[in-house]
């Protein structure tokens, strides 16, 4: 490994971490249920540019790629399934069973990779995300596996947060 400033530098892990709803009343439930902070999976954090192909007259050799806008792929939550008061379930819920008779409510969530002592080492907030999709795992008796329920977001973006190391 090089050395960053006389020290040795270790990539974090990337299976402690935690997910919160970054608005004051979730964060509130939050507190009270840590369990609704504990996902077994994260993905969809991705970002890609799009490009546009341009003929040149007379030039035959190549196209020019022009970029375009970012696309961002959906954030997709995993955790075993929770019975329990959850502020990630009571949104889904809400948004998904209105049937977009009432507004979607679109939130921050924070996604925290985490040290080995439990502070983040780095955030990345997901703007004005909101529910597309949730789903439980297939309830099967003759196999010995926990329910998981998946929740899949769209949002505007993501970026980086400070985390105040």
């Amino acid at each position: 490994m090089k050395s960053i400033l006389g020290q040795r530098y270790y990539p974090p892990v990337g299976f402690y971490f935690r997910v919160d709803l970054a608005d004051a009343a979730s964060m509130a439930l939050s507190l009270l249920s840590s369990v609704d902070n504990s996902f077994q999976e994260v993905s969809g954090l991705s970002v890609e540019m799009e490009t546009e192909s341009v003929t040149e007259g007379g030039e035959n050799r190549f196209t020019h790629s022009l970029p375009t806008r970012t696309k961002y792929q959906n954030l997709v939550l995993k955790r075993g399934l929770v019975t329990s008061a959850s502020g990630f379930t009571a949104w889904c819920m809400k948004t998904m069973g209105s049937n977009l008779s009432t507004a979607i409510e679109p939130k921050n969530i924070s996604i925290s990779l985490l040290n080995e002592k439990g502070i983040p080492s780095m955030v990345w907030l997901f703007i004005n995300a909101y529910p597309v999709k949730v789903q439980v795992s297939d309830l099967q008796a003759m196999e010995n596996k926990i329910a998981v329920e998946t929740m899949e977001f769209t949002y505007q973006y993501y970026q980086p947060a400070p985390t105040g190391l």
